[in-house]
């Protein structure tokens, strides 16, 4: 490009933290540059109402044409899919703009599995994996699962309801804009969350893994399967079978789990039945279900071997 003023422009720009960005500025609307992937990013802001916002490029001065087709081609053939645990993190930005009235599902399920992480009062400190820079822990809970199980309890659709707060401002979004989506939601605590009552939820959510954690984790060898993701994630399965079971508005003490879980303990979880990663998850709940009274073993959904081996299990 021979025109200066034609010619895109890097500046560089150094932050008080001593971080450097670079800004690229395009002067004109001319076709002067290839995107060689990601259009549909750059496309994107074409309707948006909100265009001030970074965007990250890799700019390659006066790339030879056959190199196009190289890196479109290594691009989109070496990703890898971005961990889950990494990309619940990713919402720290949204839960960062606005207050907790303003949260979809998926912000308020991250929120509150930091919490369980890191609150000194909490069953599950210290025990689930970050996936955050410097955090350290030697527990196989991943964030996901807790994040999953959390978000199971308050939404079945959250891209929905996330979609539905984002039509309208960040002043003007609130919990309560979910409302209409409701008939279509059949989440067991969805109205905590609608009404806001995240004190609730999370106390709800603590009470039943101090009991979990106090009465089978730590007291018996076999519930060793019970801290670990696949464990994690056949808990909440089964804490959304308890609270459909009694609603939202039901009161769910510290007594109220200990009744309920009491015999859970008679369960050998350490049985070679739990050891089939494939079928862990399903035959934990089942016997979670059956030990609580929740569930007979001809209600549950499995193998007639599976209800034997049950049946055997918790005698």
């Amino acid at each position: 490009m021979d025109d200066e003023k034609l010619r895109c422009a890097i500046e560089e720009v150094s932050y008080h933290d001593n971080s450097t960005y670079y800004y690229l500025t395009i002067p004109t609307g001319e076709q002067l540059a290839s995107i060689i992937d990601g259009q549909h990013r750059v496309f994107g802001f074409e309707n948006s109402s909100q265009k001030d916002m970074p965007l990250v490029c890799s700019v390659f001065i006066d790339l030879p044409m056959p190199y196009h087709a190289q890196l479109f081609t290594k691009i989109n053939t070496t990703q890898k899919r971005v961990d889950k645990n990494l990309a619940y993190n990713l919402f720290q930005f949204d839960m960062e703009q606005g207050t907790a009235e303003t949260w979809g599902p998926e912000i308020l399920a991250v929120y509150l599995a930091r919490v369980l992480a890191s609150d000194d009062d909490s069953p599950l400190k210290n025990l689930i994996k970050l996936g955050l820079s410097g955090s350290k822990t030697d527990s196989s809970i991943s964030m996901a699962s807790v994040v999953d199980g959390i978000l199971s309890l308050i939404s079945s659709k959250p891209e929905n309801d996330r979609n539905r707060l984002h039509k309208v401002t960040l002043s003007e979004r609130d919990r309560t804009l979910l409302k209409t989506l409701d008939n279509t939601n059949n989440a067991p605590l969805r109205a905590l969350y609608i009404r806001s009552k995240d004190k609730s939820l999370y106390e709800l959510i603590s009470n039943y893994f101090f009991v979990l954690k106090g009465e089978i984790w730590d007291k018996h060898e076999g519930g060793v399967i019970l801290k670990r993701t696949l464990g994690i994630q056949a808990s909440f399965d089964f804490l959304k079978e308890v609270t459909k079971r009694y609603g939202a508005d039901h009161k769910y003490t510290i007594e109220f789990f200990v009744f309920l879980l009491s015999n859970v303990k008679k369960v050998n979880f350490s049985s070679n039945f739990f050891g089939v990663q494939s079928k862990a998850r399903t035959r934990v709940k089942n016997s979670l279900l059956v030990s609580s009274g929740l569930k007979s073993v001809d209600e549950l959904m499995c193998s007639e071997e599976d209800k034997k081996v049950i049946r055997d299990l918790i005698g």
